[in-house]
């Protein structure tokens, strides 16, 4: 047996939807005490706590704690800037009662981050109807030759199992991961 290491440069770009639940149970904390749309927030885009509109970080496209620099930023920074790499391309879709496309994966990372630190909790947990739109997304901004794949952040009961795996079945046989 021989392991076979890979540069980055090696994979194929990633085209990334990241499905975010953003119902009224996001608002409730986790056992760290956070809640839990905080947490998300935090871990696809840097933290949030001791933000205000004038905080930035290095880069000045997320909102980070004053106490940032270029010394620490990587300590300021969440899942988008530290795992993508710029040939990488990330969507968000939103789900509560309804499911709704905040960026396309044509829009720049930094609009993503814009949208992800936007996101309000309340409604139901329509999952079903977000995998449904990450999909559509896929189907039409994906690139040919890239990796197709969604992210699906969640804490709860969707409001229909059916649909979800009904919706999970069809992006699994269209070569979604």
């Amino acid at each position: 047996f021989s392991q076979k290491s890979f540069s980055q440069s090696e994979c194929k770009p990633l085209d990334l939807v990241l499905v975010i639940d953003t119902s009224s149970t996001m608002k409730d904390p986790g056992s760290d005490g956070i809640p839990k749309l905080t947490a998300v927030k935090e871990a696809l885009i840097g933290p949030q706590s001791e933000c205000t509109d004038t905080s930035t970080c290095v880069d000045g496209d997320n909102c980070c704690p004053p106490s940032c620099n270029s010394s620490n930023d990587s300590d300021c920074t969440g899942y988008i800037d530290q795992q993508l790499r710029s040939e990488d391309r990330v969507a968000v879709v939103h789900f509560a009662t309804n499911a709704y496309t905040d960026t396309h994966l044509t829009d720049p990372k930094t609009l993503s981050k814009q949208k992800i630190k936007d996101l309000l909790y309340g409604g139901s947990a329509a999952l079903g109807s977000g995998i449904n739109q990450a999909w559509y997304e896929i189907q039409e901004n994906g690139s040919e030759g890239s990796i197709k794949a969604m992210i699906i952040i969640t804490d709860g009961e969707p409001n229909s199992r059916e649909e979800v795996i009904n919706q999970a079945t069809k992006a699994k046989y269209r070569d979604i991961r």
